[in-house]
Formats: C-alpha cells, structure tokens, sequence
C-alpha cells in the first residue's frame, strides 16, 4: 500500500533533521573552496562534485535501473560538466580530480537511493 503524502512528508522531514548537523558541516567546508569569491574556487568546487558523481555512478546506475518508471534523471552531473566546460581554461580543457583514496561505495539498495538523494540536493 503506497505511503500517504503526509507520511511521505514526515519522514523527509525526519531525514532532513537527522542529517542537518552533517549538511551543515559540509556546507561550511564547501564554503572554505571559495566557491563564491573566485572562478577558481568554483572550478575547484566543480571539479569534486564531478569526481563524486564518478564515485557514485554505480548508485546512479543503480537507481535508474531499479525503478525505470519514475525516469530518474540525474541533472545536476550534466550541470557541473557544462559549468567546467564553460569556465576560462587558458586553451586547456579540464583536468578531473580523483575521487577521495579509499572512499566505500554504497553497496546495499538503501545506501544507493541516499546517495543520489544526497547529491540531488536532498
């Protein structure tokens, strides 16, 4: 039997709190790449989120796979690539960053669909 709306809400709202604290620490350290004060702090910013979404493809992979019907659309990594490659380069293209040495990958069903709920904005 589907959730109600107001259950759905509910528990968004209890996930939105029980993680606060960590959204709020990672903000400040987002913060800290002067994402705001230069391009090439955005670029660097830019550059991490993409090397996240290549750590989370497989989340992705497996939440667009698992539920086909809901046509999940990942629009932020499109969107993080066309700002790259919309930044100044100098006549070069991007170089990637690797993603964080010894990062686990999700790997339970769950561990997937928060992984792309957190990087879709949650």
């Amino acid at each position: 039997m589907p959730e109600s709306d107001s259950t759905q809400k509910t528990l968004r709202a209890r996930l939105r709190e029980e993680t606060r604290e960590l959204h709020e620490q990672l903000d400040l350290q987002m913060h800290g790449f002067g994402v705001t004060e230069s391009t090439e702090g955005y670029a660097k910013y830019l550059k991490l989120m993409h090397a996240l979404y290549d750590w989370a493809s497989v989340s992705i992979i497996h939440v667009q796979e698992s539920a086909p019907e809901l046509k999940p659309d990942i629009p932020l990594a499109r969107c993080i690539e066309e700002d790259l490659n919309a930044l100044p380069s100098n006549g070069e293209p991007w170089q990637p960053v690797a993603a964080t040495p010894g990062a686990v990958a999700p790997h339970s069903a769950g561990a997937h669909w928060g992984t792309v709920y957190v990087l879709e904005g949650s």
